[in-house]
């Protein structure tokens, strides 16, 4: 599933620095959502999806956010996009 990628892919580049954080600053859910999800081996909600596409495109747009890091950012955010597509066609 790729929002599993996602997170491996953020914390190994240390854009965050646990489930817990990618709950909050991520996805915008409860803290756990992440685990639950891991635990139960489902897929994120749209809605979930979404709000993690727009804030990774949130943080590609931030001035503040190293090239490196924007790239793998925006690397992340095409790959969800397409299976955002894929899950409404």
């Amino acid at each position: 599933m790729l929002i599993h990628k996602i997170f491996h892919v953020l914390h190994s580049s240390e854009l965050v620095s646990s489930q817990y954080d990618f709950d909050r600053e991520f996805l915008r859910r409860p803290t756990g959502h992440y685990a639950y999800l891991k635990s139960v081996g489902t897929q994120a909600s749209i809605d979930t999806l979404l709000r993690l596409y727009f804030e990774i495109e949130e943080r590609v747009s931030d001035d503040e956010v190293a090239n490196d890091d924007c790239q793998v950012l925006d690397d992340l955010a095409g790959e969800l996009w397409e299976e955002l597509q894929e899950s409404v066609a």
